[in-house]
């Protein structure tokens, strides 16, 4: 298998969540945008988002999501103050 239908297999064949799809719709919305206003900047952005969408790649290390098992790390329960 060489690199191109690696690629290929990569893109098309893991699945695709929402968040990948609302990457790839806002990307290409971004793109029309870009390219009707003839901004390279936002083209750029676009491109970004796009890239991301099909590589499914998200935050740097996957460090951004929330943990399944997520705790409290402080558990007290706060006492209130009695009024006077």
């Amino acid at each position: 298998m060489n690199y191109k239908e690696q690629v290929l297999s990569t893109v098309f064949r893991t699945s695709w969540s929402f968040s990948r799809w609302l990457r790839l719709g806002i990307g290409l919305a971004i793109a029309y945008s870009a390219y009707r206003d003839e901004n390279g900047l936002v083209a750029g952005f676009a491109f970004f988002l796009i890239l991301q969408a099909l590589s499914n790649t998200g935050c740097a290390g996957g460090q951004c999501a929330i943990p399944s098992s997520y705790e409290a790390e402080n558990t007290k329960e706060l006492k209130a103050d009695k009024p006077n």
